[in-house]
């Protein structure tokens, strides 16, 4: 195993806070001190203090590594955390998919319609262009509630621009004129798309409660949180696939851990959903 997630360790041991201050404190007794957790670590140079900073966050990962390790394997649960780390070491990087409605995320952006609608979006493709151009984060670059205040009344010029909440000098000197050209020239959106009713399927809904229901029961048994143990997503492949077996079950869920955990009580579900659905005059489970 090359990478150990000391996080997913401590997810696996029940521990009720798991990131690296509350871990180093639990296993090390030290306290870390983390007034720089949410400085600008975009900065060039970083000053002596924040290279400290950084340094002393690694100082204890090893001894943590170790100790987690060791209280894993007691309770039988190394191999857990193995196949949760061999998973995480075989994720790739993709490219997302382009979103053209990426902008209606954007806390508030569902209020605007007509025109403001489409300056929002054409904003928002702006600011996500220069953001990956250059490599810093979106917000960095506008704030959404910015964008929205924006899009809803758009500032005449760059003395107005400059006066709008959260644009200031700096944003106006930069890209104050290309802001305003965004605004002015945005392009139509096609129309919001009405909303779609999708018919309620009762007796899927129904197994997937009882399969929640039982993945509850044995994650308290564990002492840890019903999502480590399995996710929904995987409940709903079990729903719809009706594994037969644990080799099947562990395609559903994910993982073979938590197939071995979980067949008892999943695998019988299944059985008991495949019986009905061999039986014509069967009522929904």
């Amino acid at each position: 195993m090359r990478l150990a997630d000391t996080q997913v360790a401590a997810q696996l041991l029940g521990e009720p806070q798991t990131g690296l201050a509350a871990l180093v404190e639990r296993e090390a007794g030290v306290v870390l001190d983390k007034k720089y957790q949410r400085a600008d670590w975009g900065a060039r140079p970083l000053p002596a203090e924040m290279l400290a900073y950084a340094a002393g966050d690694t100082a204890y990962l090893d001894l943590v590594r170790t100790r987690l390790a060791v209280r894993l394997d007691e309770l039988g649960r190394g191999v857990w955390w193995a196949e949760e780390c061999e998973a995480l070491e075989a994720v790739r990087w993709e490219a997302p998919v382009p979103d053209p409605l990426a902008f209606e995320r954007i806390k508030g952006a569902k209020k605007l319609a007509g025109e403001a609608r489409d300056r929002l979006a054409a904003l928002h493709a702006w600011r996500e262009g220069v953001a990956s151009a250059e490599d810093v984060p979106p917000f960095k670059v506008l704030r959404g509630e910015t964008m929205l205040a924006l899009a809803a009344a758009p500032p005449a010029d760059l003395a107005a621009l400059g006066a709008a909440p959260g644009v200031g000098r700096g944003t106006v000197r930069r890209a104050g004129r290309e802001i305003l050209r965004v605004l002015a020239s945005a392009p139509q959106l096609p129309p919001k798309p009405k909303g779609q009713r999708f018919a309620i399927d009762r007796e899927r809904e129904a197994r997937l409660k009882q399969t929640r229901e039982a993945r509850d029961r044995v994650a308290k048994e564990l002492g840890i949180e019903p999502g480590v143990l399995a996710p929904r997503a995987g409940l709903e492949r079990v729903v719809d696939g009706l594994p037969g077996a644990e080799a099947a079950l562990a395609v559903c869920l994910g993982r073979r851990w938590r197939a071995s955990v979980l067949a008892p009580a999943l695998l019988a579900l299944a059985a008991t959903w495949r019986e009905g659905a061999r039986r014509p005059d069967a009522a929904p489970a």
